[in-house]
Order: C-alpha cells, then structure tokens, then sequence
C-alpha cells in the first residue's frame, strides 16, 4: 500500500506539472 501512496504522489506532480504547462502554451497562445 506505501509503493501505491508513492506512485499515486508521483502521478498527481506529473498531472499538475501537465495541467500546468497545458495552461501555460494556452495562455501564451492567447497572449500573442
């Protein structure tokens, strides 16, 4: 159940990191 903990941790950075850049390239497409 620990290893899952981890891996689920690691997936939610991986998905926040994701949304972020997703978010950053829209803002900058819109911004130009």
């Amino acid at each position: 159940t620990r290893r899952m903990t981890a891996k689920l941790d690691i997936y939610r950075k991986f998905t926040n990191a994701l949304a972020v850049a997703v978010l950053v390239s829209v803002g900058w497409i819109c911004y130009e």
